[in-house]
């Protein structure tokens, strides 16, 4: 108890006391290595959550991922102009709220197996003043496609890659949990105007071993095709709350997970900071994107004579997305208010979900002292396909149309280093299973940046 109390102690005084001190000793170091084109930063991220009533079961959890992130220009320290490469390797514990919960759609988008392996590594190679740009190696779908920056304030999964598209192919999208091999290509088209198409394998991960580390190309997996189009405006601008900041990561969540129908994470890394970003009061971004698996799929009802399902070539589903800032103060550049809007829709003869619906606004920066950061509330709704609800009465299961999340989330930034993200969410017809009542889960994270 005792020793509790004085790390407590401690961590007030290192909160309070950082404005005053100079930089560390590690602090000079690392930006020297900046300096020289080498980046290096650890994350910690720690979830818990309470499932408080309905549900499957009442009951807590608590989970974490760790993140050591080492990038380096290329320019600087080798003379290779417009070239970068980025790795992240991460430790994942804990267990899923979603257990307690029974929900679909992932309480906690940092949930998966717990493992220690290497999540992303790619290199960049950028061309025409940076307007044209291709990336190739093991690659997180999320951290560039399907991505509104609003959203990335909220926990639940759905809110980072839709699920209709997370929860796709046959081991989930290639995200959180199980980025895989891509070839990206990045065109800006005109001023404010990208499009951005990317090949990978068809199955991310091995589903037999959830939590073995395989990048292996097979033949039989098919490929995943990615297309994107985007309108982006006000984005040149970037201001945070108290602390400047780049792009903040964020995960969604999918298929390849413990239950068919989980996989993503969408990520974007706030550089040494827990701050938040806010691009400028002109911020508005319209997104439209696709995708296709080339290989075979097994349809969820329908079989053949021989009593196998009936094969599909291929799997597909489009999404459109936007999000605007609607309000922004003058007297504080980082005060904002804005808000998302997505919907995707996905082959119902093969994909659980057909269709999804996400909206949400977010109020940031309500003052400029220690204490800020944002508040928000959302909602995500995904919807069973009929197919899917005809192959569950065969095995005398009832399944409902939809399951909905409400959140409210506020991310309550300390310093540069900290923030606590107390959270709310209210499951309507959890798992779309009409036995299981209305589920309340409360939590809190927390993330350490250094």
């Amino acid at each position: 108890m005792k020793k509790g109390i004085l790390l407590f102690l401690l961590l007030i005084n290192a909160v309070f006391s950082e404005e005053t001190a100079g930089p560390s000793a590690y602090e000079i170091r690392k930006s020297e290595l900046e300096d020289r084109g080498i980046g290096i930063e650890g994350v910690y991220t720690g979830d818990w959550f309470t499932n408080i009533q309905g549900g499957l079961r009442r009951g807590s959890s608590r989970l974490s991922v760790f993140d050591l992130i080492i990038s380096m220009d290329f320019e600087k320290l080798f003379q290779w102009k417009n070239a970068n490469f980025y790795s992240d390797f991460i430790g994942i514990q804990g267990k899923d709220p979603s257990e307690h919960t029974g929900d679909i759609q992932g309480i906690s988008n940092i949930a998966a197996e717990n493992t220690w392996k290497i999540y992303e590594a790619w290199l960049q190679q950028k061309f025409r003043a940076g307007r044209l740009s291709v990336l190739m190696g093991i690659y997180d779908l999320n951290s560039e496609f399907d991505v509104t920056e609003t959203a990335g304030l909220f926990i639940n999964s759905s809110h980072g890659m839709g699920p209709d598209f997370s929860q796709s192919g046959k081991n989930g999208a290639p995200a959180f949990p199980y980025p895989d091999l891509a070839v990206r290509l990045k065109i800006e088209v005109k001023e404010n105007f990208y499009w951005q198409s990317v090949i990978m394998d068809g199955v991310p991960g091995n589903p037999e071993r959830p939590q073995a580390i395989d990048f292996r190309i097979h033949k039989k997996n098919g490929a995943l095709l990615a297309s994107e189009f985007s309108y982006i405006k006000g984005y040149e601008k970037i201001v945070s709350s108290t602390y400047p900041c780049k792009r903040k990561k964020r995960r969604g969540r999918g298929l390849g997970y413990k239950k068919p129908g989980r996989s993503g994470r969408g990520l974007k890394r706030c550089r040494n900071s827990a701050a938040i970003e806010i691009p400028d009061d002109r911020y508005l971004k319209i997104a439209l994107g696709g995708w296709y698996y080339s290989a075979e799929f097994d349809d969820l009802y329908n079989y053949n004579s021989s009593g196998n399902p009936v094969q599909h070539r291929g799997n597909w589903g489009v999404y459109a997305l936007g999000e605007k800032i609607l309000y922004s103060r003058k007297n504080n550049p980082a005060g904002a208010f804005s808000a998302f809007c997505r919907v995707g829709l996905a082959d119902k003869r093969i994909n659980r979900i057909d269709k999804y619906i996400g909206a949400g606004v977010v109020f940031s920066g309500i003052s400029r002292k220690r204490f800020n950061g944002q508040t928000g509330i959302a909602i995500a709704a995904v919807h069973n396909s009929e197919i899917y609800k005809k192959a569950m009465l065969q095995q005398d299961k009832k399944i409902d149309n939809w399951e909905i999340n409400l959140e409210f989330s506020n991310r309550i930034i300390i310093n540069k280093w900290l923030y606590f993200q107390p959270d709310i969410q209210y499951v309507l017809n959890p798992g779309s299973d009409p036995a299981n009542n209305n589920a309340l889960t409360v939590g809190m994270r927390i993330e350490v940046s250094f």
